[in-house]
């Protein structure tokens, strides 16, 4: 009876919670409103909205991504910003429950409040946003597993009086076969803190349930994005949780104390202590009674509400201890061959209070599991059984018959914070797991700037400065740099130095060598069969690249290669587990690891500003290297996604077939921007496939 009762009350907590959270529109759409108090909630939501605007109206948009995200994040904490939320979630609310197949909801992005933030920021951008453009932030199918689990929970709602009035009654039945006040209360105890904690372990269970199969219905992959669900998940079942645990908890005291003889308490011992405080005419009692009249009367002036609160709370507590004290007076029923027993002596006076601490321990240690924690997902990828890189043809392969998808600036993403003119969309743990398997990056010495946060590149430790930053970005993009974020490049930093994954100046957008090393740690860790090619284009000595790969546990996965000699297949590199091949542009051979780029590598030229610019010949690497590297990107800066979009698909396909012939040789990394635009991890899967 006790985990019946615990059953029906649970099923009974949920329903009624549902009815008046999750049923009702209003309720709903404010809750779920709520959760924009959340920070990164609001990141999503304007990340939703920019990534709106940059996949249909405005493409190239998404090089200042980084300048519209945040000002809309901001707009999203707005007042205005919420009523718009609310009305649209109440509406598609109504609808659902309605019996329409589809949840959808979007914002106006071509009028309103959103419009007019966009025009300051970015007016360019705004010139081309047709008027009756509406962004989609969320999107279910019909399919979708969370239309049907909100009907399931529509209907169970109509089963909360049934449960409710049958909770009741298995916790009165519960208490009547106990065979005792004391064992009645000790049993109702548990089938409460049962009940409790059943209650809180679903809330938690099906929270992590529900944010994977979210995000995946709404192709929300980042771990900012499952945590921005968590967060909306608990704006709505937050308050049933607590509930559930202050339950939990209460129940397993009741349970507790009514389980041991309490010391003999005299209930009206406490009210004649009161009426001795409240009418002796000692001064310290007198004064005592003047601050609590005056406490008193100062709340009834500035918040009335709080002093009923008080009262209510207090009157509540008496209430405990007048039932408390009742039941120190009893003794528990004892069968005969327990009364003829001797009579044990009387527990010990502190006896309830270690009784009291267990529980609450055990209580606090059942918080701890039910309640979310730091969660961490790994980054796992399908392929074959066996196989390496995805099939299993390809682990008797050597890496000159292996063709990997590559990104150029792997490093500058447009969804990573601060980046200016980035050259992709995602950043590198995104990348590796949409099945890049060459990431090209460029290490720079900076340090942060105080004053404005950003890292400020360190050119003269690099031996270079803003004429040589000028004639590699242009002077026109170098000015739009200085009017972004300062004047660029000017000055020793005054921050500590260390290597990050910059685009020549750090201004524009900088990762931490470090922590981007670990992304790939955690990534081969995770996926024992991959082999991934890094390509570096050095600023700093070798030394610093040593000391990062060696902080990051990488460098046992670095294999050594002679030039000379057959490449390795990639069944050799997993089962030596040597999965990272590192390739230098400069100062490659030293150490050992550190391969010679170019010495293994040809590649054809940069620099290409029209798809007819993008030829086969060599530019550098020798004539007899063995890997053949396609620079497939236009223009250099600022990085555009319309014409880098444009020579993807059949057109990067079709180059990769005259290079082959052109050269004799299997083009083995194909270097794009915007990656997810060219579809170059399908052709690199399909030509890989097609390897005899």
């Amino acid at each position: 009876m006790v985990v019946l009762t615990a059953l029906l009350l649970a099923g009974a907590a949920i329903t009624w919670y549902a009815d008046a959270a999750l049923v009702d529109d209003g309720e709903f759409a404010t809750r779920v409103t709520s959760s924009l108090d959340d920070q990164g909630v609001r990141r999503v939501v304007a990340d939703q909205i920019v990534t709106g605007l940059t996949s249909s109206a405005v493409p190239d948009a998404l090089v200042v991504r980084p300048l519209i995200v945040p000002v809309v994040s901001a707009i999203a904490d707005t007042p205005v910003f919420r009523r718009l939320v609310n009305r649209a979630i109440a509406q598609r609310h109504r609808a659902l429950v309605a019996g329409d197949t589809t949840f959808s909801f979007e914002l106006p992005l071509g009028e309103g409040t959103l419009f007019e933030v966009l025009r300051r920021v970015a007016p360019s951008v705004a010139r081309r946003v047709p008027r009756d453009l509406s962004v989609p932030v969320l999107r279910l199918d019909p399919k979708s597993f969370e239309l049907k689990a909100t009907r399931i929970l529509v209907d169970l709602v109509d089963w909360r009086w049934p449960l409710l009035i049958a909770g009741l009654v298995a916790l009165i039945a519960t208490a009547l076969l106990a065979g005792g006040l004391r064992a009645a209360l000790v049993h109702a105890g548990l089938a409460i803190a049962g009940g409790g904690l059943l209650v809180a372990g679903i809330i938690a269970g099906l929270g992590e349930f529900v944010v994977a199969h979210a995000a995946h219905a709404a192709t929300l992959d980042e771990d900012a994005e499952h945590d921005a669900i968590r967060a909306v998940w608990s704006a709505l079942f937050a308050d049933l949780r607590s509930a559930a645990l202050v339950a939990a908890l209460g129940g397993a005291l009741v349970a507790a104390i009514a389980s041991v003889a309490l010391p003999s308490v005299d209930p009206g011992a406490g009210w004649r202590w009161a009426r001795r405080a409240a009418l002796s005419p000692s001064r310290p009692a007198r004064v005592l009674r003047a601050a609590v009249l005056i406490a008193a009367g100062a709340a009834i002036v500035f918040d009335p509400a709080l002093l009923g609160r008080i009262a209510v709370a207090v009157g509540g507590v008496l209430v405990v201890a007048l039932g408390l004290a009742q039941l120190s007076g009893m003794r528990p029923v004892r069968d005969e061959a327990v009364a003829a027993a001797p009579r044990r002596s009387r527990p010990s006076p502190w006896a309830p209070g270690a009784a009291v601490v267990l529980v609450v321990a055990a209580a606090a240690l059942a918080m701890a599991i039910v309640l979310p924690g730091p969660h961490a997902a790994p980054v796992a990828v399908a392929g074959e059984p066996g196989g390496c890189n995805g099939l299993r043809a390809m682990c008797e392969r050597r890496l000159d018959q292996v063709v990997f998808a590559a990104t150029h600036n792997s490093y500058a993403a447009a969804d990573e914070p601060g980046w200016l003119f980035a050259n992709q969309r995602f950043g590198i743990a995104r990348q590796l797991r949409d099945g890049i398997r060459a990431l090209l990056i460029d290490i720079h010495l900076g340090a942060p700037d105080p004053k404005s946060g950003r890292i400020r590149t360190d050119l003269d430790a690099e031996g270079s400065d803003r004429n040589k930053v000028a004639r590699e970005l242009s002077p026109a993009a170098l000015r739009t740099a200085d009017r972004l974020v300062g004047r660029a490049g000017v000055g020793r930093p005054v921050g500590t130095r260390r290597p990050y994954l910059c685009h020549t100046l750090c201004e524009l957008g900088a990762e931490p060598l470090d922590e981007e090393l670990r992304i790939i740690r955690r990534f081969l860790t995770d996926n024992p069969r991959e082999v991934v090619l890094l390509f570096v284009e050095p600023y700093v000595p070798a030394s610093t690249v040593e000391e990062a790969m060696r902080a990051t546990d990488l460098l046992s996965e670095a294999p050594v290669i002679d030039p000379r000699a057959p490449l390795p297949t990639l069944g050799e590199l997993v089962r030596a587990d040597t999965r990272l091949v590192v390739l230098a542009e400069e100062d490659g051979g030293e150490p050992p690891w550190y391969l010679d780029g170019f010495a293994f590598v040809r590649d054809t030229p940069l620099g290409a500003t029209r798809p007819s610019q993008l030829s086969c010949s060599r530019y550098r690497g020798e004539a007899d290297s063995p890997l053949l590297m396609l620079n497939h990107w236009i223009p250099p800066f600022p990085p555009s996604v319309t014409r880098n979009q444009s020579i993807g698909g059949a057109f990067l396909r079709t180059r990769v077939g005259r290079c082959e012939r052109e050269t004799g040789m299997l083009p083995n990394l194909l270097a794009v921007d915007f990656y997810e635009r060219t579809g170059v991890v399908g052709i690199a899967r399909s030509l890989n496939a097609e390897q005899p």
